[in-house]
């Protein structure tokens, strides 16, 4: 078939562009020492989601259940569900995939107030209750946003590691609101208002907590005095600064549900102490 013999609307691709985008992102997420799963949002084709597995993700995304089955009638196994799975109904379809060999994952990203407490976040348990502390909130449209205008004012380019820096700060930034903080009304006052006043001093750029001097637990210092480290430098910390009791356990320590995570996130470099 010719391309004036199309109707239209028609979605065409150009296969070598595809091929180096799909490419150039799992060699970015290598680069990080972090497992790519993309969200097949971007395309809903699963053709193209087996082409990001091959590429090396560590498996694909979906929206909701019915994009989770079709995905598994087309021969991908390790989907997770970027959403909760509410009512018996899909519980039951979720069930079914996963007799099949189906590897489903599902989340949510913060508590609802209507939940009970759960393990997330910043959170104080004793005598087996948990109770939430504060808990992040990521504010996707804002992050989308500065990224959108940078392009449109010219300041974004798919070409160098400085690409890299600028998409970093994005995801990271309070300034941006891009990310916020929730606190729950069981958090003291007096540590509230701390909260408020670090969190308003972070958004200004006023406070920036990951600058030197960073000792680790071990006595060694990682960040010189007045050195503020990078946003790629906080991702890859894999040390307790000194102020902070505990260790990093290694994954072997880890129970169940605890290795799910660490294995959706795409951590790598927590295998050893």
């Amino acid at each position: 078939m010719k391309l004036d013999q199309l109707d239209t609307p028609s979605l065409l691709i150009d296969r070598e562009r595809l091929l180096k985008n799909l490419a150039d992102m799992q060699r970015y997420a290598d680069s990080y020492g972090v497992q790519l799963r993309p969200h097949t949002k971007t395309h809903k084709m699963p053709a193209i989601a087996k082409l990001q597995l091959q590429q090396g993700a560590c498996g694909v995304a979906a929206a909701k259940t019915g994009e989770a089955e079709v995905l598994a009638e087309n021969g991908l196994q390790d989907v997770f569900i970027a959403n909760e799975i509410v009512g018996e109904q899909k519980l039951r379809r979720i069930a079914a995939l996963a007799a099949r060999g189906v590897h489903i994952i599902s989340s949510r990203d913060i508590s609802a107030p209507h939940l009970e407490s759960r393990a997330f976040g910043l959170y104080h348990e004793q005598d087996g209750v948990i109770s939430n502390l504060a808990m992040p909130i990521w504010n996707w449209g804002k992050l989308y946003e500065g990224i959108v205008r940078s392009i449109l004012t010219g300041a974004w380019s798919d070409e160098g590691e400085h690409n890299a820096d600028r998409a970093m700060n994005y995801y990271m930034g309070m300034s941006t609101d891009a990310i916020d903080i929730i606190c729950s009304q069981r958090l003291p006052t007096r540590t509230r208002r701390l909260v408020d006043l670090l969190h308003e001093r972070i958004r200004a750029g006023a406070f920036l907590p990951f600058v030197g001097p960073i000792v680790d637990q071990a006595g060694q210092v990682h960040v010189a005095a007045d050195v503020a480290l990078t946003p790629q430098e906080i991702i890859l910390m894999d040390y307790l600064a000194g102020n902070v009791i505990g260790r990093i356990p290694s994954v072997d320590e880890l129970n169940d549900v605890a290795k799910g995570l660490v294995s959706l996130q795409g951590i790598r470099a927590a295998t050893k102490e």
